[in-house]
């Protein structure tokens, strides 16, 4: 073997393959890859939604009350005393049990692993028509029309999304004139509190995002809705507390509330 040969061999061969194959392994397998991640977080929801729900029950509750007061703007569901509801990020359908008798529900969700699951859920809840999933992000619901919605139902969404801002405007675009934005979202703890320092660390370096798909821990979504052009928005602090599930320490200080087109 020449010099020559030697030199491309070692210097260059064998560095540089296994980053070419490890390159075409993520480049290739990425949607593979995505779709174990999302089979995953489908199998978290499942198993951890449980313990939220024991915890967010009086919240939820409060919350989702309102839905009752709702008089729909599309003239055969008032006749019928119907409202139509898009849920953004529906996941297991963990929310079913709160919604008003004879409504009818979008499901939106960007993950269709959690289709099957959804649909095995809603046979416990006759009382919810609901329609085939819509596979699709909270920034754009394209396939949801205009003024076509009499509310919008959104928990522990707003803290993935990749752009807010969009995602509330896709909310306004669809709910009718007047129609009620139902939101529950765990946010940014207290300033000054260690809460509030860790979840920043956990946010900043990317840790947490990376493990929950994109969820951040830092996020002031109350500032985002209000600054989203609503006529009027009614929010509070609470924090849910998950006894014996240390992951959900994270995520405790929430916000909830209601915004009116």
């Amino acid at each position: 073997m020449s010099a020559v040969d030697s030199f491309v061999q070692n210097h260059i061969a064998y560095p540089v393959l296994p980053l070419i194959l490890l390159f075409l392994v993520l480049y290739f397998g990425r949607d593979y890859i995505m779709k174990i991640r999302k089979k995953a977080f489908a199998a978290v929801l499942t198993y951890f939604g449980e313990h939220y729900e024991k915890a967010s029950d009086s919240v939820k509750r409060k919350l989702f009350s309102q839905l009752e007061c709702i008089t729909s703007k599309d003239l055969k569901l008032k006749n019928e005393g119907r409202i139509r509801i898009l849920e953004i990020g529906i996941g297991t359908g963990m929310n079913l049990g709160y919604f008003p008798k004879s409504c009818q529900l979008i499901p939106l969700d960007f993950n269709v692993e959690i289709k099957s699951k959804l649909m095995e859920n809603a046979k416990k809840y006759p009382h919810v028509e609901i329609e085939d999933l819509v596979v699709g992000e909270a920034e754009n619901m394209k396939q949801i029309k205009d003024n076509s919605v009499d509310a919008v139902v959104c928990t522990l969404v707003l803290c993935s999304t990749r752009d807010s801002a969009k995602a509330l405007e896709e909310v306004k675009r669809v709910l009718v004139p007047g129609g009620k934005f139902f939101f529950l979202e765990h946010v940014h703890a207290e300033e000054g509190t260690l809460l509030n320092k860790v979840q920043s660390l956990l946010s900043v370096t990317r840790v947490w995002p990376s493990l929950f798909l994109g969820c951040e821990l830092n996020r002031h979504t109350w500032e985002r809705v209000e600054k989203a052009g609503f006529s009027e928005v009614e929010f509070r602090r609470t924090d849910v507390y998950v006894p014996n599930v240390f992951i959900f320490k994270f995520v405790k200080s929430h916000i909830y509330g209601i915004a009116t087109k």
